[in-house]
């Protein structure tokens, strides 16, 4: 699993989901901070455009609507996407940070405390 570490600021989400492994293809959906998606196809980070790591994932139920879509509430999510993993290596941020099992548990520990409360 890998959890969502960029905040970007603006409404419609903070990180890009695209169709595609290339950084151009068409978006798909939009995630938020703190979203947790899972890699398919092994966990395996693709290099591309000068080290951008790029990752295939299970689009989320917490996945809202690309930026261009015209009919948000009628949206189809997608199964699954790319995202970027990590851009520093071109100078750009780090989208998302692999969950250990500590993190798992924390989040399960903390949710259940809510729960509660």
């Amino acid at each position: 699993q890998w959890e969502a570490v960029f905040r970007s600021g603006a409404l419609s989400g903070d990180i890009i989901v695209r169709s595609g492994v290339a950084l151009d293809s068409a978006e798909v959906a939009m995630l938020s901070f703190g979203d947790v998606v899972e890699g398919r196809g092994g966990n395996k980070a693709h290099s591309v455009s000068g080290g951008v790591q790029r990752l295939k994932i299970l689009v989320p139920p917490s996945a809202r609507p690309a930026r261009h879509c015209k009919d948000p509430a009628g949206a189809v999510m997608p199964v699954s996407g790319w995202v970027t993993l990590d851009a520093s290596a071109v100078g750009g941020p780090v989208f998302f940070k692999k969950r250990d099992a500590f993190d798992k548990f924390t989040s399960a520990t903390a949710a259940s405390a809510a729960a509660a409360a």
